[in-house]
């Protein structure tokens, strides 16, 4: 086990169970950008998701609140999905053997990066496991959640409806009435 994982277990085994502890202050701060390879191989920015709600929802498999958090995580992303939302799954610290068997297991649809040396989670400053970073569809960092917790939950769920982009307002319609022809 490296040093980070056995800190973050540390930490987490001090938040009693069934409790969130917020992080840092947000301060409408804009999040910081990070380039990231999928599951796929394909390199994910994180400022292609503008004009989207974005969680970036740092993991391990070695996690149990990790782990026992995706199932609500997988439900949560397959209600908004279509309505401009999308989680980023950022598995901290292993490599595609280890993480592409499990997230199939776990059936995750959400995108999967690896950030595989720590240094994006560093930069964000997490500080346990998992930690949730929301991003509204501005870039603008506006939560951060440490802990893991059940997403489905009517107040968390509300918050990320409040969030979500919304719809362009759609150009008037205009009428074209049957005209008579004039008399000629």
């Amino acid at each position: 086990m490296t040093r980070f994982a056995a800190a973050a277990i540390v930490w987490l085994a001090a938040v009693p169970a069934g409790h969130a502890v917020p992080a840092v202050s947000t301060a409408a701060r804009v999040a910081p950008n990070f380039s990231l390879k999928d599951l796929n191989g394909k390199v994910r920015h994180l400022t292609n998701y503008r004009g989207k709600l974005v969680i970036v929802n740092f993991w391990a498999t070695w996690c149990p609140p990790c782990l026992i958090e995706i199932p609500s995580m997988e439900r949560t992303y397959e209600k908004f999905k279509d309505r401009g939302f999308v989680i980023l799954g950022v598995e901290v610290g292993e490599g595609w053997s280890i993480v592409q068997p499990f997230a199939a297991q776990m059936k995750i649809t959400y995108p999967i990066l690896l950030d595989q040396n720590a240094a994006v989670s560093r930069k964000w400053g997490m500080v346990g496991l998992p930690t949730s970073y929301v991003i509204d569809p501005h870039g603008r960092l506006v939560d951060v959640l440490v802990g893991g917790r059940d997403w489905s939950a009517p107040k968390l769920q509300a918050r990320l409806m409040q969030l979500l982009p919304r719809p362009a307002p759609s150009a008037p319609t205009v009428s074209h009435r049957h005209r008579a022809p004039a008399p000629g």
